[in-house]
């Protein structure tokens, strides 16, 4: 007998394609002058970053131990400190002279700790950070969820189900403060869980072409009402308001699975597969390079006074920022100190722990030149 056919099969293959196409959706978000040029077009997206922090639940899993906690950690922190490390140092020497010292300092490290937007926001000048300690946040949920019995499952479901209904910076304001995104978590749990079923479901495939249909249909409904949805600081809607709470989870969930769509069925591109493959680094830089170009035009005094200006201008800075971002990021991979340092997949791998590691066996002049020729 014939497997049944499901996206998952598919999807093996498609990861990379689907995280290059979904990030250059987020470089198109972050642009100043496409949300200027059609700021209702842009307000309800949210399926590019749930495309990104739904992606565990789209992948075998390792299950919960102290190891699986340190790598996670060390690949999703390490990466996500030195950016917001050189991103404050750089918004306090252009923006912040006249605050002071201990005031920087503070917002520094409750932006380090936390992670949650608005900190990120107030210390480094840029929302976008958030997302890696919510993706460290969620994939320990998701670890500690596969680990429990199906009882215990059904509850966690049923808390989730609740925190996705009600929970939004509205009711609860103090999220802010909550370490590693986690309200945000339970409130997008549930939409793992459906995304998890919709691609592994026979019946799913079968109706697959349905799904750009209902994205479409949902999302045009969410801008023809003016919603403004914002993951990162918990600007969603409720169920009080059922029609606009169908939408967006319509949107966000048919929208993943549209761009999964095509990243399956379109002829594979080694332009979005190696976008996909860098999409980290892309995603940590290419704010960087948005502000650098917004600095020189500054600098040289230009403003786009014209409609036909603001597109030629917005599409300029959106190709340097996908093209500078990406080409700085290809290079980094190819540096063993940068990935040692910076982006390391492992607990053990990441050069401090390394290097003390190997000290403790009495060679540590030995393990910085294994290091230096690697």
């Amino acid at each position: 007998m014939q497997a049944k056919r499901t996206l998952a099969e598919k999807l093996q293959l498609g990861i990379d394609p689907l995280k290059g196409m979904l990030i250059l959706i987020i470089v198109l978000d972050h642009s100043d002058e496409a949300h200027a040029f059609l700021p209702g077009t842009f307000r309800p997206l949210t399926f590019h970053v749930l495309g990104f922090l739904l992606l565990p639940f789209l992948v075998r899993g390792t299950s919960l131990s102290v190891g699986f906690l340190r790598d996670r950690l060390t690949r999703y922190w390490v990466p996500y400190a030195f950016t917001i490390t050189l991103a404050a140092i750089l918004f306090s020497l252009l923006h912040r002279r006249s605050d002071g010292a201990a005031r920087i300092a503070f917002d520094y490290v409750a932006a380090l700790l936390v992670g949650s937007a608005p900190l990120v926001k107030q210390s480094s000048g840029f929302v976008a950070y958030w997302f890696l300690p919510t993706l460290f946040g969620l994939v320990v949920v998701l670890g500690l969820y596969r680990r429990l019995s199906t009882l215990w499952r059904g509850v966690l479901v049923a808390l989730f189900l609740v925190c996705h209904a009600f929970l939004n910076e509205t009711s609860f304001p103090q999220y802010r403060w909550v370490p590693f995104g986690l309200p945000i978590v339970a409130n997008i749990f549930v939409l793992g869980l459906l995304l998890r079923a919709i691609i592994e479901s026979s019946v799913a495939f079968a109706l697959r072409w349905m799904f750009p249909i209902i994205f479409v249909s949902s999302y045009a409904w969410l801008v023809a009402h003016q919603a403004w949805l914002e993951i990162a600081t918990l600007r969603l809607t409720p169920v009080i308001d059922p029609m606009k709470f169908v939408a967006q989870d319509l949107a966000g969930v048919t929208g993943v699975v549209t761009i999964a769509l095509v990243a399956v069925y379109l002829p594979k591109s080694r332009v979005t597969t190696s976008l996909g493959q860098h999409s980290l680094m892309i995603y940590l830089l290419h704010p960087l390079v948005y502000a650098g170009l917004n600095v020189v035009a500054g600098a040289v005094g230009f403003e786009p006074a014209s409609r036909y200006l603001i597109i030629t201008y917005g599409l300029l800075k959106y190709g340097l920022a996908v093209s500078v971002s990406w080409m700085t990021a290809v290079l980094l991979a190819r540096s063993r100190v940068f990935s040692n340092w910076v982006t390391p997949r492992r607990w053990d791998a990441w050069a401090p722990v390394a290097y003390l590691s190997r000290w403790g066996t009495g060679d540590p002049s030995n393990a910085a030149n294994q290091r230096t020729s690697r």
